[in-house]
This record gives structure tokens, C-alpha cells and sequence, in this order.
């Protein structure tokens, strides 16, 4: 499975829970950005994703948080 193909099943879910908030939407978008910028090779193979340490991943996620916001804060 591809990332694409897993991206298309979490939205399909979350469409089915007619959520009123697009916060769940925005976040796959930025998951889908730490993957490309850590793991590309995720990307066409999504069980990888099963290789990488949940906790370190999660890290990740904040430094890049952190990164997008100092990069808003000067634009």
C-alpha cells in the first residue's frame, strides 16, 4: 500500500464521521510532510511506517511543529 492509498482511506474515514473541524484534515497533511522529509521511502510503502520507533516519530512531529512556526513567525 502506498501512502497515497492510506491518505485516501484516513480522509474516507474521517468523511464518514462528518467532522466539523478540518484540524484531523490539516494533520495528515503535515504527517505526510515529516514522512516525505524523514522517510520517503514510507511513501510508496507504508509498512515501513511499522519499522520506525512511535515515540521518536512523534518527536519528530513536534520539531517539525516548532520548525513550521519560527519559519510563519518571520514570513
Amino acid at each position: 500500500m502506498t501512502w497515497n492509498e492510506l491518505k485516501q482511506k484516513i480522509i474516507a474515514e474521517y468523511n464518514s464521521k462528518n467532522l466539523k473541524s478540518t484540524t484531523r484534515y490539516n494533520a495528515i497533511d503535515k504527517v505526510e510532510t515529516l514522512i516525505k522529509r524523514y522517510y520517503p521511502k514510507t511513501i510508496t510503502e507504508v509498512k515501513e511506517l511499522s519499522n520506525i520507533d512511535k515515540q521518536y516519530l512523534k518527536e519528530q512531529y513536534i520539531q517539525q511543529k516548532k520548525e513550521i512556526s519560527v519559519e510563519q513567525k518571520i514570513a
